[in-house]
């Protein structure tokens, strides 16, 4: 028989009102405790979900009972509940980006790695459909390999909070948005990127982060990504 997963939920805005749906039809994960700030939220989905909403995050990092942890929190804040939770045995799901700077990110690979969890990061481009569909041509070699990628994007500005433009909390619409089709780009390429080229400016906002944004990333055997946003 199936193992069921003791499910605890660090955050409970919109990311886990979008995941509401696929975590009730689930007969794999058991929702069993809830933690948010604002603790009417995370009553609102205990109630929604099951489970408890609890005081603090120890209440779930700590819990002996829980197998995975959903960290759906701001990246500037991700790292050390992270790192608790793979110290403590528990697997991870949590969304984009992984951590506001590759040093945040370079440190929670490595304690997944070394405690020997999963860890999922979420993106919401791969999966679907049409992208697989796509991946099994460039895979099936019956067009020959993908070797330029391009989009252009125009995007709002992630303004609904007070972390999303800080480029030392999140990094602004390339890292809030784009990241979503850099990481599509990297899996149809189905090979390792070698370098790239990124340009930044502020045309027409004031804002704390870049208004237009564009990144070059190339992969090995002649394939590049052109990503503007």
């Amino acid at each position: 028989m199936s193992k069921t997963y003791a499910a605890g939920i660090v955050g409970c805005g919109d990311f886990l009102r979008w995941q509401v749906g696929g975590l009730k039809q689930s007969r794999r994960i058991a929702v069993t405790s809830l933690f948010d700030t604002a603790r009417p939220r995370a009553e609102k989905f205990a109630a929604e979900l099951g489970g408890k909403a609890v005081d603090s995050v120890d209440a779930i990092l700590d819990d002996p009972s829980i197998d995975i942890v959903c960290l759906f929190v701001p990246p500037h804040i991700r790292k050390d509940m992270l790192l608790r939770a793979a110290r403590n045995g528990k697997h991870i799901a949590t969304t984009k980006p992984l951590g506001p700077n590759a040093g945040d990110c370079a440190a929670m690979v490595h304690a997944v790695e070394t405690a020997g969890v999963q860890c999922g990061v979420f993106y919401g481009r791969t999966g679907s459909p049409l992208p697989e569909t796509y991946k099994q041509i460039f895979d099936g070699g019956q067009i020959g390999r993908l070797a330029l990628y391009k989009q252009d994007w125009l995007h709002h500005y992630p303004e609904w909070n007070d972390w999303a433009l800080d480029p030392g909390k999140n990094g602004g619409p390339f890292m809030d948005a784009m990241i979503h089709n850099q990481n599509l780009a990297r899996y149809l390429m189905g090979r390792p990127a070698t370098q790239c080229a990124y340009f930044g400016d502020s045309h027409a906002h004031r804002l704390p982060c870049a208004d237009t944004e564009f990144l070059k990333l190339d992969f090995e055997g002649n394939g590049s990504a052109h990503l503007f946003i």
